[in-house]
């Protein structure tokens, strides 16, 4: 990835992993929810730079996280709310 790439999108379909970069953050999310509503069921998920889940989208008939993957424990910033 070039220097000017910053963000990086993650996506598997079926046994492939796609990776595709993006200058911004928000061109990164953008990209990967288009992507989700033109695959549906499908989830996006967007992780803070600690690695806690900062939020998700779901698209489709794909399960809902549980309370326990919602990516916040008492106390902690940031989750799904």
């Amino acid at each position: 990835m070039s220097k000017d790439m910053k963000w990086q999108v993650e996506a598997r379909e079926g046994a492939r992993m796609l990776r595709e970069p993006h200058r911004t953050q928000q061109d990164a999310i953008d990209s990967d929810r288009q992507r989700a509503k033109d695959h549906t069921p499908a989830q996006v998920v967007v992780h803070a730079r600690d690695g806690h889940i900062r939020t998700a989208y779901t698209y489709g008939d794909a399960p809902a996280a549980s309370p326990g993957e919602r990516g916040r424990r008492p106390g902690e910033r940031g989750g799904v709310f």
